[in-house]
């Protein structure tokens, strides 16, 4: 009997160990179910609307921020008063103005400052009808959303105000030298030196232009910009004004005249280099004023900046400007070019202060048939000294001061073939400068 309890224990041990293991593994089992890790969700992210990603970098040189900007000088020759410059841009609407408005010379046609109306009509309708499909085949259609009307009371102010890089350069060199003793202008209409080589301007004009990617990255960016204008026909329109008595005598004209320009930009940022660039060319054809002849103008200009660590800056400018009239035979060529850096900060203490260094070389040539010949060269260099107010402040307003300070070796002569006796001159020259530019 005792050996039967035994052997009874024993089985009832065995089925007791057996069936607690098996509990115990099927509870091991559980928990290792319940410490496994979740399974992932993947989620996928729409991408974003209309194309938007970070590729999508403009061009600042055709589309530049709000502005003000001013430079007034004196030199060897003359002194120019203060030239405003102001420039509000909406994005879909840009203002232009320029104080170059003259009223003591009662010789001088359409005497009023410049003002320049940008419109991009298709984009004005995109903002508001803005999270619409319509605005989404906007944003994917950039040449339509960058089609923009143009409406300006001076003939060709548009491309010469906005796109030259060389505004300031001339009217630095007037200031030295006395270049209309040399080349006579062809403007009588404003103040400022750069205009005097473009033609007498008339009342108003229309024009479009469009701008479009050809290629674009989070480094790279270039593209393609065009622009045409014209003046708004009306009939005939007195072109230019003078004394009765005089060479230059009321005139009128009806013809149709107009202007091209189409150019390349170029953007490059690779941390701690970033680079622009641009090359424009402009083509004007038609009878313009003073003398109502048929003139042919090519303006090539081409600028290049490169900056390292914001710190370090580096330019290059080339302006040609060629004109010819057939009735008149004459021709005029003007080769500007232009090289120099800047250093920007020396240390915690003088974050805001940059030095700079610019070369220029300067030369223009004037042949108008048998009546005169005018040449002029010039070289020199010119010292920047900028301060930079906001450095510390915020990188969403840019306020610039200038000094420039410049010497200019030049030679110059005209011949005359009426009779006159011939001018000439050498020497060195200098000039001074006051710029201020801020941009938010």
């Amino acid at each position: 009997m005792k050996k039967v309890i035994i052997v009874l224990f024993l089985i009832l041990t065995s089925f007791t160990a057996f069936y607690a293991q098996k509990a115990k593994d099927t509870t091991d089992a559980k928990t290792a179910e319940n410490k496994k890790e979740p399974e992932k969700i993947k989620i996928q992210i729409p991408e974003p609307k209309a194309g938007m990603r970070e590729s999508n970098i403009n061009i600042k040189q055709w589309n530049p921020p709000t502005s003000l900007k001013t430079h007034f000088g004196h030199g060897s020759n003359a002194k120019n008063a203060p030239i405003f410059y102001f420039n509000l841009n909406l994005g879909y609407l840009r203002l232009f103005m320029k104080s170059d408005a003259v009223k003591d010379d009662t010789y001088l046609f359409n005497s009023n400052f410049s003002y320049i109306i940008e419109l991009r009509p298709l984009d004005f309708i995109s903002f508001l009808s803005s999270g619409s499909r319509f605005a989404i085949f906007m944003e994917q259609n950039e040449y339509l959303r960058n089609l923009t009307l143009i409406l300006s009371n001076k003939t060709f102010s548009s491309t010469q105000f906005i796109t030259s890089e060389m505004l300031w350069y001339f009217d630095f060199l007037y200031n030295a030298i006395n270049i209309k003793n040399i080349i006579i202008p062809q403007s009588r209409t404003s103040p400022s030196a750069l205009e005097n080589l473009y033609p007498v301007t008339r009342k108003e004009s229309i024009g479009l232009s469009d701008r479009l990617h050809i290629f674009q990255s989070p480094r790279l960016a270039i593209g393609l910009a065009f622009y045409f204008e014209s003046h708004i026909p009306t009939g005939t329109q007195k072109v230019a004004k003078g004394p009765l008595s005089g060479t230059l005598t009321n005139l009128y004209s009806s013809s149709f005249t107009y202007s091209t320009l189409g150019g390349v930009f170029l953007r490059y940022k690779n941390n701690p280099i970033e680079m622009h660039a641009n090359i424009l060319y402009q083509w004007m054809e038609g009878d313009f004023d003073d003398w109502v002849i048929t003139v042919q103008q090519n303006t090539l200009s081409a600028h290049y900046e490169i900056s390292l660590y914001e710190r370090y800056f580096g330019h290059a400018n080339y302006y040609l400007i060629n004109w010819k009239s057939n009735e008149q035979k004459e021709t005029v060529y003007s080769h500007t070019i232009n090289v120099g850096g800047e250093i920007k900060g020396f240390g915690k203490m003088l974050e805001w202060v940059g030095i700079g260094l610019d070369l220029i070389y300067q030369n223009m040539t004037q042949a108008r048939g048998v009546i005169y010949d005018g040449k002029f060269s010039g070289y020199g260099f010119a010292v920047p000294v900028t301060w930079y107010p906001l450095s510390f402040h915020s990188k969403n307003h840019k306020l610039k001061l200038t000094a420039i300070y410049g010497l200019i070796k030049y030679d110059w002569n005209k011949s005359l073939y009426n009779g006159a006796i011939p001018e000439n001159g050498k020497g060195w020259a200098d000039s001074i400068m006051i710029k201020a530019d801020y941009e938010f």
